[in-house]
């Protein structure tokens, strides 16, 4: 017979289990688990080998005692917020249909998160022409699997929750989290904040090479409105008069997603037939369809740098 009990908040368990007969001159090992789930701080353990259920000539060394202390998880876990998979700047543009993913790390390797309670989530939509009292946060529930779903932490997963507001109108959006372990930790004092635009217009920027002037490698930096990305993108680097020397297609720029986009590609500078360009100035055009129709230009404040949709790259090494 074993007890277990807690001296803060006098919880305790008191369990039996059978053991098998001993012969003489034979020993026994067993083991209990215990789960200390709800005993934080100190507590007292009693083991008591044949509690005067069979008769003995001495009882008095068969009991155990012993006293030990449960530590309380007092730290916050981690909260990270990804939308379409990936951390986005503050008032980053994304996709009206985004796809937002809400992971709550915690180092606790006992006690896994397996419900929603203490989670929040908001959302705070723009104002539209003439609605009223639009300055609120919009409380979102966890019982329309439609647009928001939770998965359980384990072991090797964390406690996820994937939000997918869809057809979102024009405007900036604010997003709210309180992440709460399953302790009662949570993520942070005040609420995780963040704030995106969506534009439901289908535009792209002007490309823009970084580094500029480059020596070994340059990237290309842009940002893609709308919900769906252009099936036609090519880059054409031509000299001063005109000849071009590379052509970059969509296949070798890597993905791209609505919002801030740098290519995995990147140029090194050589032409078609991989041989290095000289150093100097090169003009490069980008030609962008979707459905056969050219994109849209978005104006930004890079424009000047551009005349009648030609941009300069240097090489300089």
């Amino acid at each position: 017979r074993y007890t277990f009990q807690n001296q803060t908040n006098s919880k305790s368990i008191k369990e039996e289990i059978k053991l098998n007969s001993l012969k003489s001159g034979e020993q026994l090992f067993f083991e209990q688990k215990i789960s200390t789930i709800g005993f934080v701080g100190q507590n007292t353990i009693q083991a008591y080998v044949n509690p005067s259920y069979l008769p003995e000539e001495y009882y008095n060394n068969n009991f155990l005692k012993t006293n030990f202390e449960v530590q309380k998880d007092d730290k916050n876990p981690v909260l990270e917020v990804l939308f379409d998979g990936l951390h986005i700047l503050d008032g980053e543009i994304v996709s009206p249909n985004p796809y937002i993913t809400i992971n709550l790390h915690d180092e606790n390797t006992w006690l896994f998160k397996q419900d929603t309670t203490d989670i929040e989530l908001f959302l705070k939509k723009p104002c539209l022409d003439g609605q009223q009292n639009c300055d609120e946060y919009e409380k979102i529930f966890f019982t329309n699997p439609d647009i928001v779903q939770w998965i359980p932490a384990t072991a090797k997963q964390s406690f996820k929750i994937e939000y997918n507001p869809k057809n979102l109108q024009n405007g900036t959006y604010t997003l709210r989290v309180q992440g709460v372990d399953a302790s009662g930790n949570k993520s942070s004092v005040q609420f995780y904040e963040i704030h995106f635009q969506v534009i439901n217009e289908s535009t792209i920027t002007h490309f823009l090479p970084y580094p500029n002037p480059f020596s070994t490698q340059t990237r290309f930096v842009f940002t893609l409105t709308g919900s769906e990305i252009p099936d036609q993108i090519k880059i054409q680097i031509m000299t001063i008069s005109g000849k071009i020397v590379r052509e970059i297609t969509q296949d070798e720029l890597g993905p791209i997603r609505i919002g801030n986009n740098i290519s995995d590609y990147a140029w090194d500078g050589r032409d078609e037939f991989g041989d290095l360009l000289a150093n100097g100035v090169y003009l490069y055009r980008v030609i962008l369809k979707s459905n056969g129709e050219e994109v849209k230009h978005r104006d930004t404040s890079i424009d000047k740098a551009f005349k009648k949709d030609f941009g300069k790259i240097y090489i300089l090494r």
